[in-house]
């Protein structure tokens, strides 16, 4: 809270985000100035304001935060309502607008992704390089990447392209082939020199121009006069369609689950096999292998984290194909940073490699005081939407890193045969072969911790077996040996209430107190 607070200051203080002003008002903006439309344009939309003494300060440098709260008004206003709810905005005056930038993965690979609550970071001036990232993730997203052949012929002019960080050249490439920043006389595009106020009013005006217009803006030179932008508005994407309920007694197939085989429903019959292992007909476990089910079209029809499995029992008897409930995400996260990151793992049937991707793709998730409130942005609770998510085993609201592991692996596709689902750290709920530290090569057994093993740790020296809950769970991801002195890094989840990669360093012949489990990954 006090960096959030600290960091607000700053802003007020630097960003001339005081009193909104027409761009011909401003003392130091005349009407020759390249950037005098570009200026009238942002300020008359809201995207950025003038100083309380009737200046602009075009010159000014421009900071990482100003230019996020720019982009943000101007590309993710609807985004930016959404997080002024007063439990998000008691966490800072431009808080919603860092969520709303990371909702729609604006800030990725920029090297400031990570920084957004640490002021001194926030408040050093952009970098070209970085304005190209942004620049390059937003029109990304908004349906406007250049070219390839353009990306090509831009990369043919820049001077300086082989000095340039490899995590910045396409999006070099792709900001030059649109027009939005080019480079200098000498053909260099100069990514480590900063930008000032009246450039990103420009780059943000030209930007505008391709949404409203859906074409290039006309002209492309550097901090030249802005072009006139169409007023066109785009086409609204239409709104998808819910399906049709079913009528009458359909012509039912027969289906089996999706993870071991086992026939759930036989052709033709409305009665779905899920009992649970026999414990009193809950709906949507395979009774086989016991991986969560349900159909799709309950899946279709399913907006909120309340819902009750009786009612879904009902709605199953109509048919359908079978969806695994690792589809199913509360409407909160599903707008979240982390759901987009989850999105895009690619799955490689490693079981081992899966579950740490899909982990590190939620580094960074806090959980949350408030159960409807599950998109990782707020610190201070026990809700998070891994607790939500295997809700279907009757579990409340409590230490999430059994949860978190236990989701990861249901993401990751590992079958509960192999790697049991738990909302305690205890060894033998997940199943597989709980190993102690004795039972280690570090101190003269046969056992190597593996990535994807599991490590649950007892804070104390207490005795333990296999069968009592220990204090924390975590998912190792490598180990590591110098002399005595063993690291085991993991991924876990609770760990100062998120989802961390962080190291554990033990004395080999001490250890820690506590268990490995191995799955029995294939």
């Amino acid at each position: 809270m006090k960096k959030w607070i600290s960091l607000c200051l700053a802003l007020l203080l630097c960003a001339g985000l005081a009193t909104p002003a027409c761009a011909a008002g401003f003392s130091d903006v005349p009407a020759g100035h390249y950037a005098a439309g570009a200026i009238g344009k942002c300020v008359d939309k809201g995207v950025v304001s003038g100083y309380n003494n009737g200046t602009f300060r075009p010159n000014a440098t421009l900071t990482r935060a100003q230019f996020c709260v720019m982009l943000s008004r101007a590309f993710f206003a609807s985004y930016i309502e959404k997080y002024k709810d007063p439990i998000y905005i008691s966490s800072g005056i431009f808080w919603a607008n860092y969520q709303a930038m990371m909702a729609n993965q604006a800030l990725n690979n920029t090297s400031f992704a990570d920084d957004t609550d640490n002021v001194q970071e926030m408040n050093r001036s952009i970098s070209r390089y970085d304005m190209a990232q942004l620049i390059t993730n937003i029109m990304t997203k908004q349906g406007f990447p250049a070219s390839s052949s353009d990306k090509s012929a831009a990369i043919a002019k820049i001077t300086d392209y082989n000095n340039i960080p490899s995590r910045y050249r396409d999006a070099v490439a792709n900001v030059y082939a649109l027009g939005i920043i080019t480079g200098y006389a000498d053909g260099s595009f100069g990514g480590t020199v900063t930008m000032n106020r009246a450039q990103g009013c420009v780059v943000i005006d030209r930007m505008s121009a391709y949404v409203q217009s859906d074409t290039a803006p006309t002209e492309v030179k550097e901090w030249s006069p802005d072009p006139a932008s169409n007023s066109q508005t785009p086409a609204q994407p239409t709104q998808p369609t819910q399906p049709a309920q079913p009528t009458g007694t359909p012509n039912l197939p027969e289906i089996r689950c999706a993870s071991c085989g086992y026939l759930m429903r036989a052709a033709g019959s409305t009665q779905m096999d899920f009992n649970n292992g026999g414990a009193g007909g809950a709906f949507g476990m395979c009774d086989t292998c016991n991986v969560w089910y349900l159909c799709q079209q309950c899946a279709q029809y399913t907006a909120d984290a309340g819902f009750e499995l009786h009612r879904h029992q009902e709605s199953c008897a109509s048919g359908g194909t079978t969806v695994p409930v690792e589809d199913f995400y509360s409407p909160s996260y599903r707008g979240s940073l982390y759901y987009q990151q989850l999105k895009n793992v690619t799955l490689t049937g490693n079981y081992r490699q899966d579950i740490l991707t899909v982990a590190a793709s939620q580094i960074g998730y806090r959980g949350s005081s408030n159960s409807n409130q599950l998109d990782g942005s707020r610190g201070g609770g026990s809700h998070t939407e891994y607790n939500w998510a295997l809700n279907f085993y009757g579990e409340s609201a409590g230490a999430w890193c059994s949860e978190f592991a236990s989701w990861c692996a249901r993401q990751a596709k590992i079958p509960t045969s192999i790697l049991h689902s738990s909302y305690i750290a205890c060894p033998n709920n997940f199943g597989g072969t709980a190993h102690a530290w004795s039972d280690t090569v570090f101190a003269g057994g046969s056992y190597m911790p593996q990535p994807g093993d599991l490590m649950l740790i007892c804070h104390s020296s207490r005795a333990v077996s296999p069968s009592d809950s220990m204090d924390h769970t975590t998912i190792v991801e490598s180990v590591s040996q110098n002399g005595d002195r063993v690291t085991i890094t993991v991924i876990d989840g609770n760990s100062n209430n998120s989802v961390r990669r962080h190291d554990y360093t033990y004395n080999a012949s001490r250890g820690m107190t506590g268990f490995f489990v191995a799955p029995d990954y294939p």
